[in-house]
């Protein structure tokens, strides 16, 4: 482990940047201030920005292009799924139970749906018409189609 941190430090040590050889770092010191007169620049490497020159600087008159806008699609129309029907919603909680409608999950299922008792009744009784139900005495509804078929 030892020689693991000394193996990272000295690799840190090496990797971290270096100021030049040939330039002496003065130490800043309070009221330290530049003055050309007392560290002149070096005389091979002269400042130098190019040429200058007060000539006004012309251009050609600036035109706008006339924007056309992008024609804009209509958004497309959201999906509008059919409300499904009470009948649906019933199969659906059904099968969501086990496929048996029972004493122990009838209210929950009728909560969950919002319907009466009187309507679950008419339900019941439409499903059972179709098929799609049988009646297991003394009082469970037992899906037979679709998912539920045995």
């Amino acid at each position: 482990m030892r020689r693991l941190v000394l193996i990272l430090a000295l690799l840190a040590a090496a990797c971290s940047p270096r100021p030049p050889n040939d330039v002496a770092l003065e130490p800043i010191i309070e009221g330290n201030v530049y003055d050309p007169a007392i560290t002149p620049l070096p005389a091979d490497e002269p400042i130098s920005s190019g040429p200058i020159s007060a000539a006004p600087i012309t251009a050609a008159p600036i035109t706008a292009a006339p924007i056309t806008p992008a024609p804009i699609s209509p958004a497309p129309a959201p999906a509008v799924r059919p409300a499904r029907s009470d009948k649906e919603r019933l199969v659906t909680a059904i099968q969501a139970e086990g496929c048996v409608l029972n004493a122990t999950n009838s209210e929950r299922v009728l909560q969950s749906l919002g319907i009466s008792n009187e309507r679950l009744g008419e339900l019941g009784g439409e499903l059972m018409k179709e098929g799609r139900v049988e009646v297991v005495p003394p009082a469970e509804f037992r899906l037979i189609d679709g998912p539920c078929a045995s």
